[in-house]
């Protein structure tokens, strides 16, 4: 179950990540606002420059300038892209069988490589990634934007797997050691995915280094964890992960984690997996916190007009209900009871649910995750 739950969040933050286009940071700090991306560069960066300017010299403050370049952001043209979608997304299906027949390449000659040979043929790719995402990611184009997105996303990916050929065969010669893989492998493609993230704030930045940091995480646990034999336990992964997503959540409904959705939606689910894997330890402590945390996401949701957190927050209503009636009340009432009792749950959450709409739609309007427009100060 908790191996599904994991792939239908995967495929959830991709898809999310996919279909938005922007990311939120400012020079200013306010996440929210729209990128220098979201207009002609030339204009944007001479405004940019004033607007420090003026909070140098105390004129206005730094959420007065977030003010004026939001308005401006939201005003300016939109910029067209000249590559058709279509052949945006042949062109990826074309790269990637190139890049599957390089690797079944690779792949056919991998152990007849020495260690060095091994580093070299991860190592070409990667940086061509990097060189690339940078170029491409630079244009105004959106399309060479996205695929600039992309590379870098694959050279994180890369740089985990020159990483790992470092750890176990150029320093352990061939061997991998019980402990210490995941944290080396884990903190390297961190510290290049942050570094790809701080300079481009973009949806597949965010998600890389994601992965990074539970890599890094599940690496401590890891590390820590000192008998020979033993594994990881759940209780400990969980509990990591589980406030790790509660940081991540935090980053973006306090917009300081751009894109600001993604960190949220990601944050969201990433704490319902932590629960979800904290049961294979200890039910009670898992199945109380997994139903606490989904209500707090929908609290958190309506407080902070966060729908994607309202909606992970209600799917998680519906995960950890059931698993907590059949588990307390499957043995006392019989199954037949229980589902009856689990339907019921249902319709009431349904009930509740449809009361709930009506009163976050009159209460945020249309409004939900784009806050009004400020007027510009002057």
């Amino acid at each position: 179950m908790v191996n599904v739950f994991l792939v239908v969040a995967v495929v959830v933050v991709i898809a999310v990540a996919t279909s938005m286009r922007r990311s939120n940071a400012t020079p200013f700090g306010d996440p929210r606002t729209p990128t220098a991306r979201d207009q002609p560069s030339g204009a944007q960066s001479h405004l940019g420059a004033k607007l420090r300017e003026w909070v140098g010299a105390g004129l206005i403050d730094p959420d007065q300038a977030s003010a004026v370049e939001r308005y401006e952001a939201e005003h300016a043209p939109d910029v067209p892209s000249r590559v058709p979608l279509a052949a945006e997304a042949i062109g990826y299906i074309g790269a990637g069988l190139v890049v599957a027949a390089v690797a079944l390449v690779v792949g056919n000659r991998w152990d007849d490589l020495t260690t060095t040979g091994r580093i070299v043929s991860l190592t070409i790719p990667t940086l061509a990634a990097i060189v690339a995402g940078w170029w491409t990611g630079g244009r105004e184009e959106p399309a060479l934007e996205r695929l600039g997105s992309v590379l870098w996303l694959l050279a994180v990916a890369g740089t985990a797997g020159v990483a790992a050929v470092v750890w176990i065969h150029a320093i352990h010669d061939g061997s991998a050691p019980d402990h210490g893989t995941t944290l080396f492998v884990g903190g390297i493609a961190l510290c290049f995915a942050l570094t790809a993230w701080l300079l481009r704030p973009l949806e597949f930045q965010q998600i890389a280094m994601l992965g990074a940091t539970i890599a890094t995480v599940l690496g401590i646990i890891d590390a820590l964890n000192t008998s020979r034999d033993a594994s990881m336990s759940s209780l400990a992964v969980g509990l990591s992960l589980f406030f790790l997503g509660a940081a991540w959540l935090a980053g973006g409904t306090l917009a300081r984690l751009p894109p600001t959705i993604l960190a949220s939606l990601s944050g969201s689910i990433l704490i319902l997996v932590g629960a979800q894997i904290i049961r294979n330890d200890n039910d009670h402590l898992a199945l109380w916190l997994g139903l606490a945390s989904a209500v707090a996401l929908m609290v958190v949701g309506v407080a902070r007009s966060e729908i994607q957190v309202l909606l992970v927050g209600t799917v998680g209503l519906f995960q950890w209900t059931p698993q907590i009636a059949l588990f307390y009340l499957e043995d006392t009432l019989g199954a037949e009871a229980t589902l009856f009792v689990i339907g019921t749950l249902f319709i009431v959450l349904a009930g509740l649910l449809t009361r709930l709409y009506p009163w976050v739609k009159a209460r945020h309007g249309n409004n939900i995750n784009h806050p009004p427009t400020p007027t510009p100060v002057g």
